[in-house]
Parts: structure tokens; sequence; C-alpha cells
């Protein structure tokens, strides 16, 4: 529970951050009517909207030098076009949409991924914009509290001397991050994690450009202040940057609200207020809303234009390929939609057009067309979340809504442009179809606390903005039920009760939605009712949840499942979903669902290339992490010179008056002593012990469930191995292989060729041979950083895993290889979850206290 409370804690705060902030602005903007800020806005001079239109230009020209030195800090140099596009992207997404590092971070982490860029060193490359942003804004902040806070106390008519030390702290943090920087060569280290210092000068490039890069954006909102302002630039720049400092720690979107009322109350009596309003709301529109407009063009251009050969076939383009950033697009263009239609409400429409409105077409249609606009608007929000679900169900939703918003547009007050906007989101939904394939109930899905707090906020700022355009209005009784052409305060309230109602059905409901899925692990009948799923798959994979030492979480059609385990905070799913391949979808997203239910990393571990889309629909990051063996059991053969060591080994065995058996499945009991023999000492005979998770152990109750192949020799069992086989006859393998230290020479070879043998007598299609980790990654300059480890260690790490000898000897067997994935959040998590991976492969059995609470959980969950 504290955990949850921390969690949801920044967003709280920023809500009420955002709620003052609104009350604020309500209390200060009561005297002004609406006409009279429109008219401040329009009475800015032409030369001023130019010169902060330039210095806006030249601030995000500055921005991309951010990440050119990012480059040059992680040691992987790009050519300047390259740097200029993400880098304008990224915060022309992160100064719009807030969250600078999760914005701006996912759009970073788009392209350089594809420029051969790992996790780890795109992390590093956000932490340093970051980083270089914030040491500008303490070293300006530093210079005015500590060095000219004369001045600015005599304009302000108050002493900034109380806050002359944050100025020398300030100052101090500085100087001890320059010094660390020049002097410490050696990487700081965390968790196992190292990070390496900038190099002297890449700090006082930091230094200089985040300086200029602050100076260039005040010096916007400087340039549209009045004429008639008199306030110098050093205190412009002190109030602007605290006004920064209070929108980004209140983590509303651009510090939307936050930064206005700031601004509002510092400058107060330096200008009109409603001019001053005008100047922040041009502001917005040249330093946020312009570059966000042309980064979206930017970046669809570039999706184009990678994927130029697609667009000469323009018609299989738009029936089966969207960019994979494109349905994120389309969430944020939906979400935006909805905010379109309720600020439209919320504000009265041009008399012109009301006038050319009531000459052809009847008042109700003008009525219900308003009423109906910010309820369409509400149900986009709620929509938009489902579509970042991929819910089959939310895109139609959104599809239909989204037709109808275009005349509801049209008859509520002929607004012609907002129609034009919202006809070209639906363009460019339309084509995503495929792209929307889960068959869940919107309903189900659990909304997070940013998304409440996202909608939330929209809905109070709407119902604010329709308070402050109508606040001449007299609010009576009988004003809910005034219908005419000129009544837009009782039209306004009555859309945003109707946009009210619907947020509150979609909250009862999800508060009677079925309650989360408590993870388990699976009793002898749970594994009994699966065991037909496991029996028809078409792979020998799914045999290894009959362990028992993992959970699974049931498909909606009861026809499948997915197998997982849980270490330290890493939820790790065992290969693809077994059973009904229509569930798949669904029960990826939701596992997701369940890990951030509980706080968990979503992880998937040797994943196939077959369905790799879906994981990154997930917002994964793949990683190879091996590859695994197939042996086509129609072309086997132990003739020819090259399986020579295969005939002999059959021959002596077989000479010596050895044989296999396969015995049938609940054979294990009757001979359990000798296999427990062979097993321990096959144990003892290495290091590590039993495994567990992707691995088999020896247990009685799994050797039952298989049938069991065993080579005699002498009269003794002197090898054996469970046989998994899958259904249709598709796929034969083994898991758990055991036989005597002192039994004879090649025994497990003999083992693996009359098994073969024996399947594609029987009519097997292919033995799988299992994977080999880390073989097969690509170590070129320009591979991922985790590529070129692994290769390291697959080349030359026989110190701790004969990782290479085990790929030449399956290759004796001429296998055809299969590339495995590893599906993690990325980033610095990356790390942690390979330590999580090796844990809960190292042990095997309900031995340790989180799975005897595991045990517990069940026991009570059943008896309940």
């Amino acid at each position: 529970m504290f955990k949850r409370i921390l969690h949801i804690l920044p967003g709280l705060l920023g809500l009420v951050l955002f709620v003052a902030a609104m009350a604020f602005l309500h209390h200060l903007l009561s005297q002004f009517k609406y006409a009279e800020i429109v008219h401040s806005l329009r009475a800015i001079p032409t030369r001023s909207l130019t010169i902060a239109t330039l210095l806006t230009i030249s601030a995000y020209w500055l921005l991309t030098l951010y990440d050119q030195m990012a480059c040059l800090y992680v040691g992987n140099p790009l050519p300047y076009r390259r740097v200029a596009l993400v880098s304008y992207v990224g915060y022309a997404f992160a100064n719009s949409v807030g969250l600078a590092n999760l914005a701006g971070g996912s759009i970073r982490f788009r392209f350089y991924i594809s420029w051969g860029f790992s996790p780890i060193d795109i992390t590093k490359i956000v932490l340093f914009c970051g980083l270089s942003l914030w040491l500008g804004l303490a070293l300006l902040m530093s210079v005015l509290l500590c060095w000219i806070p004369g001045p600015i106390s005599h304009q302000l008519g108050m002493s900034l001397a109380p806050l002359r030390p944050i100025g020398i702290a300030l100052i101090t943090g500085i100087a001890i991050y320059a010094l660390v920087c020049t002097v410490r060569r050696k990487p700081l280290s965390w968790r196992g994690l190292e990070l390496q210092l900038p190099a002297p000068p890449l700090v006082v490039s930091q230094f200089i450009l985040g300086s200029l890069d602050w100076l260039l954006c005040g010096a916007v909102l400087y340039q549209l202040l009045p004429q008639q302002s008199h306030i110098s630039f050093p205190l412009f720049m002190a109030v602007f940057m605290l006004g920064h400092a209070a929108g980004g720690v209140s983590q509303v979107p651009g510090g939307l609200g936050v930064f206005e009322s700031t601004m509002l109350l510092a400058l107060d009596g330096t200008a009109p207020r409603q001019q001053l309003i005008g100047a922040l709301l041009a502001y917005r529109a040249i330093y946020y809303l312009l570059p966000l407009i042309g980064a979206s063009a930017a970046l669809a251009i570039h999706e184009l234009t990678i994927q130029r050969k697609q667009i000469r076939q323009i018609g299989r383009v738009l029936s089966s390929w969207v960019p994979p950033v494109v349905p994120q697009v389309l969430v944020f263009s939906t979400f935006f939609a909805g905010v379109i239609l309720l600020m439209s409400g919320a504000t009265p429409p041009s008399h012109d057009r009301l006038d050319w409105l009531r000459e052809y077409f009847p008042l109700p249609l003008v009525e219900a067309s308003h009423f109906l606009g910010s309820i369409i608007g509400m149900g986009l929000l709620i929509l938009a979340r489902g579509l970042q679900r991929r819910l089959d169900a939310a895109y139609w939703l959104t599809a239909i809504l989204l037709g109808l918003s275009i005349f509801t547009a049209l008859f509520k007050g002929f607004n012609y442009e907002e129609s034009i906007v919202l006809v070209l989101m639906l363009m460019a939904l339309l084509p995503a179809r495929r792209h929307f394939y889960r068959k869940a109930s919107l309903l189900s899905e659990p909304f997070t606390t940013s998304w409440v707090i996202a909608i939330v906020l929209v809905l109070a700022t709407s119902i604010w903005l329709g308070m402050f355009a109508h606040r001449n209005e007299t609010y009576a009784e009988d004003l809910w039920w005034k219908f005419a052409f000129n009544a837009s305060a009782p039209r306004f309230l009555r859309a945003s009760i109707g946009a009210a109602c619907v947020a509150l059905l979609v909250s009862i409901a999800q508060l009677l939605r079925q309650a989360e899925y408590m993870p388990v692990r699976p009793a002898a009948e749970d594994l009994e009712r699966i065991k037909p799923i496991v029996e028809s798959s078409g792979e020998t994979y799914p045999w290894m949840v009959m362990l028992g030492d993992k959970q699974f979480l049931p498909g909606p059609s009861g026809k499948s499942f997915l197998m997982f385990g849980v270490e330290g905070r890493s939820w790790i799913a065992l290969r693809e979903p077994v059973g009904a391949e229509e569930d798949y979808p669904d029960l990826l997203w939701r596992f997701r669902e369940l890990c951030e239910h509980h706080g968990g990393w979503t992880v998937f571990y040797q994943i196939s290339p077959r369905r790799l889309n879906l994981y990154i629909d997930l917002g994964l990051a793949l990683l190879k992490i091996g590859e695994e063996a197939f042996v086509d059991l129609a072309q086997f053969t132990i003739e020819g010179r090259h399986q020579r060591d295969f005939r002999q080994a059959v021959n002596r065995i077989e000479h010596e008056d050895g044989r296999m058996e396969i015995l049938p499945a609940g054979s294990a009991t009757s001979i359990l002593s000798e296999l427990k023999t062979i097993s321990d000492a096959w144990v003892e005979s290495r290091a590590g012990g039993e495994k567990g998770f992707s691995l088999g152990f020896f247990d009685e109750a799994y050797l039952n469930r298989t049938p069991l192949a065993v080579v005699r020799h002498g009269g003794r069992i002197v090898a054996f191995a469970n046989v998994l086989m899958s259904g249709g006859k598709e796929e034969l393998s083994v898991d758990l292989m055991r036989h005597l230290p002192d039994g004879p020479a090649g025994v497990m070879d003999y083992l693996f060729v009359k098994l073969m043998q024996w399947g594609r007598e029987d009519g097997y299609k292919r033995f799988n041979l299992g994977m080999t980790p880390l073989a097969g990654l690509e170590t070129h300059q320009l591979a991922p950083m985790w590529n070129r480890i692994g290769g390291l260690l697959y080349r030359h790490g026989e110190h701790f895993y004969n990782f290479k000898g085990l790929r030449q000897y399956k290759e004796k067997f001429h296998p055809q290889w299969e590339p495995r994935y590893l599906a993690t959040p990325g980033g610095l998590i990356t790390p942690r979850v390979l330590v999580d991976l090796a844990a809960i492969i190292g042990r095997k059995g309900p031995k340790n206290r989180k799975e005897r609470k595991f045990e517990l959980r069940r026991k009570l969950a059943r008896h309940v």
C-alpha cells in the first residue's frame, strides 16, 4: 500500500497544483470578458510576432546541439541531419505533451534503436540532455540570486536576500559537478550499472548551451510582452525560470496553468492583465503549438520516407501496413479530438455563424449537436485508452464518434475548421484497422492513475473555460432550461453535465468490473485441466507448465494459457501463449495489465520471431538471446562419412547388449529408485545443481506425465530422458536428460540418434534440440551493445558456460536454426531483468519464503 501511495503521489501533487492554478486564474481573470482577451491577443504587433517566431526557430536549433553532444558522450557520433531530426521532434513533443523523459525518450528510442544504439546508450542520451537543460537553469538562477539580487529586489519591491542561500547551494552543486567530471575518470557504479562522467569540454558545453537555451526561450515571451511593460530582462528571466520550475514540479503537461499563474502573479502591475494573458497565449502558440505541428509533419514525412517502397503501392499500404509509431499517434490524436470537442463546447460560437444557422436549421438540431458534441468529446478521451490497449471495439466506436463529431461541429456553430481537423483524424484512423485486434471488453480495461488524472484535467479545464467565457451570465435555476440561438451559456452547462455523467458512468463500471486475476501456483487438478491444451499444441515447450513451478494465466476462451514466473519485480512469461491462436493478443495484453497492477516488469523469455509485432505493440524492447535448433526427421540419417561418430556410438552400445526403450507415461514410479540414482550422480558431477522454470528438474509427478526413453546397458538403466510429444506429430523433443558418469561412452549420442529414428518411423516431422544461448548474435560495429557483449561471451566465455561447444555439438545433427528473443521494458531495467531471469532458472521447487507465500495464497484462494 505504501508503494502504491508513493506511485500515485506525484500525479496527485500535479493535480493539486493544477487545480490551485486554475482557481487562481479564475479569480484573477474574473474581471475580464472573453472578447477582451481575444482583442489583446490580436493587438500584439506583427513585428513582435515575427521576432518571437525567429527566436523560437533559434531556440529549437540550439536544442538539436544537446543530442549532438549526447552522441559524442556515448561514443557514437551521428551526422547532424539525423540528430537534428530526432532532437527537434523529441523536444517538440516533450515540451507540449509534458513528461519530457517519457515523451522525448520514447521518440528518441524509436529513432536511435533503428540506428544501432543500445537501450542503455539511449537512456544515457536522455539523461545527458535532461541534465544539460537543468544545469543551464541552475547556472542562471545562481547568477540572478547571488550576483545581481539588488536590482531585482528593487523592481520587485521585496528583498531577495533570503533566497541567496539557494543561489549559493546551486552554484556549489554546479562547481562540485564540474570538479568531479574533471578529476574522476572512472565511471560511477550503482547496483552493477556503470555511468561514465562527461569529459570537461562536454561539461562546459552543457553549461553554455543550457544557459543559452533558457535565455532564448525566455526572450520569446519577453518579446511578446506589452510595450508599456518596463520590466528588465534579468528580472523577467528570474520570474520566467521560477514559472518553468513550478510547472516541472507539478508534472502537468507543459506546465499548463501552473506556469501562467506564476507569471501573472509575478508580473501583475507591470502591464494590463488582459495584455499579459494575450502575450502568454501567443507564447504558447508560437513556442509550443507551432513546433508541435511541424514535428508531427516531420515525423510523418520521416515514416513515409523510410517506407518509400511500400508507398509506391498505395493500395497495399492502406490495407496491410501502418508504421509502428502510427497507433501511438492515433491514441494522441483521438485524445486531442476529445479535447477539441470539449473546449469547443465550452466557448460561445461566432454570432455571424449562429445567424447563418438560424436562417437554415431549426433550433433543436443546434441544441442536440452542441450537447452530443461534448458527450462525444468525453467518449473520445475514454476511447483513447482503449486504442492504446489495441481494442477492436475502441477502434470501431472511435471511427463512429469521429464521424458523428464532424456533423455536430458544423451544426452547433458552423465550426468548419474543427470539422476539417476531425475529418483528417478519421482518415488517419480508418487504414489502421489491423492494429486494433483485441476482442476484450472496453469496460474491462483498467485506467491507470495518469489516465484518470489526464481526463479529469481536461474536463476541469473545459468547465473553467466555459465559466470564464460566460462569466457575465447570471446563473439561476431557469438558466438550465433556456433554449435559444443566442443562449450559449445554458448549452455549455447542459453539455458539461452530459460529459461529466459519461465520465461518472464509466467510473462506476470500472468499480464494478471483475476483480484482478491473482496468480497462484497450479495444483494437480489445475494441471490436469490444461493438459488437453498442452497435448494438442503443435510444439513441445508447453509441457514445461507440467513442472508445476510456474503459474499460468488462462485465455478468454478457456482454450489457451500463458505460463509465467515471478522473480523480484520481473514477471517472466516462458515462450508464447499456448492454445487457441485467436486468444494470443488478448492474453499478452492481459499479462501486461496484470504486471502493471502488481507493479512488476513485463518480460517474455525465448519468444519466436513469428509474432514479434505483438510484443512491439506492448511497448517492449527486443533482444536476441540465442537460437533454437530443429532437426528435419525426414532428412535425418547416420549414413555418410560426416555421421561416423553416431554410427560408432550406436554400433558399440548395441554390440555390448545396449538398447533403448520407450516406456509409456506413468512408468516412472516403478523404476524411480534407478532414475533417482542416475539423476543424483549426474547432478553431483556438474556444478550448479538442479535448474527450473525453462529447464526440467527431477520430479516424480513430472516424469510420470510423459513417456520415458531409457537406455539399458548390461541389464541396468544407464541413461534416461522424458519424451515430449506435440499434437499432430509435428514435433518431438526431450527435456530432462540424465546419464551415469561411469556409463558407456557416447550414451547420449546413442539416446538422441535412437529417439530421432523412432520419431521418424512414428511419423514425427522434426526434433527440437533446444536453444543455444547467445548463438547467432551480430557483432559488427553497428550492432547493439547487447549483441556485441553476447557475441564476446559466446566466443570467449568457456570459463562460465560452454556456449560454443553446445552449438558445435548440436551442429553434428545438421539442424535448422531459428532465433529466440527476450522482450523487456528496455533501458536500465534490462540488466536487472537478466539477473532475475538467471535467479528464476537457477532454482527449482517451492523452497524459498516467497514461494511458500504463493503456496499459502493458493490454499487460501481455494478455501475461499
